[in-house]
């Protein structure tokens, strides 16, 4: 069982502090259970009242003890009423290790139904996995036969090589001082055993391994330098963490003269993750080792530490054609820099299974592959090591006519590793690009090729970042999300040039989905969704349409400084059609919307965490679509500020909460703009909805009904005046009169707003006249006044520290001297 195997509760994160969080500290069983005393506390349960939670933990006792029957039986009974979807998943999981296949893959389904949509994948990759199941054929070139010498009735796992013999993981009982019971499985602690080849070739009878390394608790599995004088292992903290499990740590100690010498643990960087299952690569500078730590993909990653310098580096995750939400463990590098490991993650016959993967380069590897039938069955299969010529080895397997629990099972290869996969030959076909108009062949067009995902959208790359398109319900429409790529993330990374013949040749997969996006200037963007099966039957081509729009440009920047603001998010509202588009601005605070429709208007939002956002209007009504104008609209955001008592202040963009002078406090540097916010991290050029990862962009209709506010940043009064002045006040006010003119449906609230200086009374007055001098200004130019509404806030809503009695430059009480037009759909009180 997974759990065993890692020599602690490797998912006691998921089951202690996910799912058994002590709730009744007085029952016992409850007491028992959160010490991981699984077997005991499961007679307990069953002992006393089978409440819901009661059941669920007698399941994951079950489960984590490696008894699927048993797990099957108790998950049945509570799956159906279980509030957390995970039940779903590991009752499939029982399901699936017992050979119940259609009732799996119900369960799996259910769970992807759940949790598809929150990058956990693993619900549908194993549903699939149950339907490929009858590609998992024995392979021909391997004999696979039970090491019976090495085994017992008990947990036998994970063999290493050392000089010529098996170091190896058991819990058969082994005469440790200071050594209780293992509370987890009422059996004895995991303790290394050696078995030494005799002169014929086999195995000799299993002894205790080294007293030097044993402890009070578990520890393995091992790997060993190509000299066997240093060893890694697992092993236990003797300390308990807050949440009562014995974390797992890397240690490592040195041979001297026959003996081991005193252990120590590596530093690898992160005190409270389980760290567990070492191998190390050919030339001993690399660790390769198994990790829960943050910033991972889920349940136990893989990672990869380098030695330089006398210490182990800051561990890289070896990213997602690696790892998944689910589990992956146990690996081994061999030579030739293949990387073997096991997984739960990506489907394959049940319960774990061996994988391989090839390394590509330095930074990225290729795709997983299952290793197939003999070395994988229903049942929890890992440990896999291969010997230095490749034909021979070993793995661990809980199948059913092993001795024990878990048995070593040794195999023997025709041809040095005969059991990998021959590589699939690379697809190619023929793309052109050409005017959708004159259906001429059109050179240089820009093509990004985004693939299917495991969860529907579509995936690619752009220059440093990562695209995902998600089909809406509406045909042939997406959203886009963009965030930061991954260096060690190698997905398909696909991005064409058309050459002088309008054409360009792309590598495909079979069985595969495909979105083309084809950019170019003068032509709208294009975007053509295809199969493998449109790709093989000849040229297919990418119809691009003359771009009749207009491209809108501008700049983001800070208001206070200057400077530009790179990824700050930028929201086109359509107040003719009601849609949205986002984009984010580049390094240098630019951003583009390249084509948008003649004859409309249109709301320009700027927003960045912290910033107070900037808005503004801008129109295509008198522009001509023929020549392919560029509108203008810069954008400048307020940057946070220092309020009286010394605090940052900085800015919530929520309609509904930043009311306050001060709606937002955080602790924020107001002086580090260059930054990108790490939750909005992305840069996207393109005519096509984005936002950040889990988010979608708000609909106009939703924007609109909390309403927009644009400060009107030219309209100025004499001192003490509020009559509206013609040469530069009414330009501003005319664009409000003439969007109102064309769009009946909306409704504005005026407020005006003074500075801190002088009376409450005095700037409440003053600014109440303001506001109503504006409205009637617009109501003279035939605008009804009931869609308008006008208030004078005097100095009650402050965007920057200047109140009563704070020292502050004639530019800083300038921003509070404002005119803000709140747009909406429907009336403003």
């Amino acid at each position: 069982m997974l759990v065993l195997l890692v020599n602690n509760p490797l998912l006691a994160q998921e089951t202690v502090v996910e799912e058994g969080k002590a709730k009744t500290e007085n029952n016992k069983a409850d007491k028992m259970y959160n010490r991981l005393g699984y077997q005991e506390a499961i007679e307990m349960y069953r002992d006393g009242k089978l409440s819901q939670e009661a059941m669920e933990k007698i399941a994951n006792g079950y489960r984590l003890n490696h008894d699927t029957q048993n797990a099957e039986k108790w998950y049945a009974q509570i799956v159906d009423s279980a509030s957390d979807p995970i039940i779903h998943l590991y009752y499939a999981q029982a399901l699936h290790s017992n050979g119940n296949l259609a009732k799996a893959k119900e369960h799996y389904l259910k769970y992807d139904a759940f949790m598809g949509r929150n990058n956990d994948a693993r619900g549908m990759r194993l549903a699939e996995a149950i339907d490929r199941a009858i590609e998992f054929e024995p392979s021909k070139e391997v004999e696979v036969e039970n090491a019976w010498a090495l085994n017992s009735n008990m947990l036998d796992f994970s063999p290493s090589y050392m000089d010529g013999g098996i170091v190896f993981v058991s819990n058969r009982q082994a005469e440790v001082a200071g050594r209780k019971k293992d509370l987890w499985t009422g059996d004895d602690y995991n303790t290394l055993f050696y078995s030494e080849k005799n002169s014929e070739g086999k195995q000799a009878e299993p002894e205790l391994f080294s007293l030097k390394l044993a402890d009070r608790f578990h520890e393995g599995p091992v790997a060993f330098s190509k000299s066997s004088d240093q060893v890694f292992f697992t092993k236990n903290l003797t300390k308990k963490t807050k949440n009562k499990e014995y974390i797992l740590k890397i240690y490592t100690a040195f041979n001297n003269s026959g003996v081991w010498g005193e252990q120590g643990q590596l530093d690898l960087g992160d005190g409270v993750s389980n760290d567990a299952h070492p191998t190390l690569s050919p030339d001993g500078q690399k660790l390769y080792f198994a990790s829960d730590r943050e910033g991972g993909f889920g349940g136990m990653d893989l990672y990869v530490s380098t030695f330089s310098a006398g210490k182990w580096s800051s561990p890289e995750n070896l990213g997602s054609t690696i790892n998944t939400p689910g589990n992956e463990l146990f690996p081994f590098i061999y030579d030739d820099g293949t990387l073997y490991f096991a997984s739960d993650g990506w489907g394959g016959l049940g319960g774990l299974d061996n994988f391989y993967v090839e390394k590509k380069d330095e930074f990225s590897w290729g795709e997983a592959i299952n290793l197939d039938k003999p070395f994988n069955s229903n049942k929890d299969d890992f440990g896999y090591i291969l010997n230095v010529t490749g034909t021979e080895g070993y793995f661990t397997s809980a199948r059913e006519d092993g001795l024990g629990k878990d048995d070593i099972y040794s195999f023997k290869l025709k041809n040095p590793q005969g059991n990998k996969k021959p590589s699939a030959p690379k697809l190619f076909a023929s793309i052109c690009t050409f005017d959708e108009g004159t259906g001429e062949r059109l050179p240089d067009v820009k093509i990004n090729v985004l693939a299917q995902a495991d969860d529907g959208s579509f995936m690619g790359f752009e220059e440093d970042f990562l695209m995902s398109l998600k089909p809406t319900n509406v045909e042939g429409e997406y959203t886009l999300t963009v965030k930061r790529r991954d260096p060690f993330d190698d997905g398909e990374n696909s991005s064409y040039t058309s050459d002088a013949n309008g054409q360009f040749s792309m590598n495909y997969k079979p069985s595969r989905k495909y979105v083309l996006v084809g950019k170019m200037d003068g032509y709208k963007e294009s975007r053509q969704e295809v199969t493998a099966e449109n790709l093989a039957n000849g040229e297919f081509c990418i119809p691009m349409t003359p771009a009749q729009c207009i491209s809108l440009r501008g700049i983001v920047t800070n208001r206070k400084f200057g400077n530009p603001i790179p990824n700050a998010t930028v929201t086109l509202v359509d107040l003719c059609t009601g849609e949205t588009e986002e984009v984010r601005a580049d390094a240098g605070g630019n951003y583009q919307f390249p084509c948008l429709p003649c004859g409309c208007d249109f709301v320009v939002r700027g927003t960045k965490a912290n910033f107070k956002e900037d808005n503004g209007l801008a129109s295509t009504v008198d522009m001509s679509c023929e020549g392919m104008e560029t509108l203008t609209q810069d954008l400048k955001l307020l940057p946070p500020s220092i309020s009286p008592d010394g605090e940052f202040v900085t800015y919530d963009n929520n309609p509904n909460t930043n009311t306050s002078p001060y709606p937002k406090t955080e602790d924020y540097n107001p002086y580090d703009y260059s930054n990108p916010n790490p939750t909005n991290d992305g840069v996207y050029s393109g005519g096509v909805n984005t936002s950040p990862a889990g988010e979608l962009p708000r609909s106009a209709e939703e924007m609109l009904e909390n309403g927009i506010t644009i400060e009107l940043k030219d309209i100025y009064y004499d001192f003490d005046k509020y009559n509206i002045r013609n040469w530069d006040a009414q330009p501003d006010l005319d664009k409000v009169v003439a969007v109102m003119r064309r769009h009946p449906d909306i409704h504005i609230a005026l407020g005006s707003h003074t500075d801190s200086r002088a009376s409450d009374a005095y700037n409440d007055e003053l600014s109440e006249n303001r506001a109503k001098s504006a409205k009637q200004y617009i109501i003279a130019k035939g605008i009804e006044s009931h869609r308008i509404t006008a208030r004078g806030f005097g100095e009650n809503q402050l965007v920057n520290r200047c109140s009563d009695g704070v020292e502050c430059t004639e530019d800083e009480h300038q921003a509070n001297r404002r005119t803000e037009v709140r747009i909406s759909k429907g009336r403003i009180d």
